[in-house]
């Protein structure tokens, strides 16, 4: 508008087009959020820092304990895929924030961590695989041990999402752990995984079922070499191949989007 009180246009991202309408405002909205816990807290919160000796890296996070003398039972939160903090903090909402106070508000200790590379910890998210990070949750298991308010009979994970996958690699590789409990984790396999989400990011972008298919067909070959190929300066070879052939099939409206 000419006072410029409306803005009014269009998002272009990833081949979709969206209406954007901009309005100035006397007061941002305030944006309520009771399940976030308000200090002070009922309990002992305790700011710490550990290593993964192996990684060569350490990881900061935050001990929840409940008060009182008896060794407490502890769970470790593992988050779900993508660099996150110790609360898993996505839109100012804090997840893990949220549980961590209650479940220590029920006499149930938590450790929960900056993922490494992000936050207070070290190391580098980017190269990181699952394995890795399983690592880190045993590194976790490790400190608990050391303790004295955790009762070591009953160290307990839960994972969400990717962690729903990591905590029973942690579990099969440690007897300490007494139980797991996952949270919107998978019962497929990785492969499949990509494969469902890539259809369904596809379809909600508006991409033709065509395009979807070859689009899978593609994948499949990538993940059978990798699969297949122990070699890894092989693989690298390969897939650039594989790529540049790709590309130069498409035609000129299929590379300008």
């Amino acid at each position: 508008s000419e006072d410029f009180l409306v803005i009014e246009g269009e998002w272009k991202q990833s081949g979709q087009t969206l209406p954007l309408t901009v309005k100035r405002v006397d007061k941002a909205v305030e944006i309520l959020r009771p399940q976030v816990p308000k200090k002070p807290y009922p309990y002992i919160e305790e700011e710490l820092v550990y290593e993964n000796k192996e990684a060569g890296i350490t990881l900061a996070g935050t001990l929840t304990l409940p008060p009182g003398k008896s060794p407490s039972p502890v769970v470790l939160l593992i988050s779900g895929s993508g660099p996150q903090d110790r609360n898993e903090t996505i839109y100012n909402h804090r997840p893990f924030l949220v549980l961590a106070d209650y479940l220590t508000r029920q006499g149930i200790a938590v450790l929960r961590v900056d993922d490494r590379g992000v936050g207070k910890s070290t190391g580098d998210f980017s190269q990181a695989t699952s394995e890795d990070f399983a690592s880190d949750v045993l590194a976790g298991i490790e400190y608990l041990k050391t303790r004295k308010e955790i009762n070591l009979e009953q160290i307990g994970l839960i994972g969400h999402s990717e962690g729903g996958l990591i905590a029973p690699m942690v579990a099969v590789k440690s007897s300490d752990v007494a139980f797991i409990i996952l949270m919107a984790g998978t019962g497929l396999t990785g492969e499949e995984i990509l494969y469902l989400q890539g259809a369904l990011i596809y379809r909600a972008m508006g991409i033709s079922e065509e395009d979807i298919i070859k689009n899978r067909q593609f994948n499949e070959k990538i993940f059978s070499l990798v699969k297949e190929e122990k070699d890894k300066k092989t693989i690298e070879e390969k897939l650039r191949q594989m790529f540049m052939d790709d590309w130069a099939e498409l035609n000129e409206e299929e590379k300008s989007r």
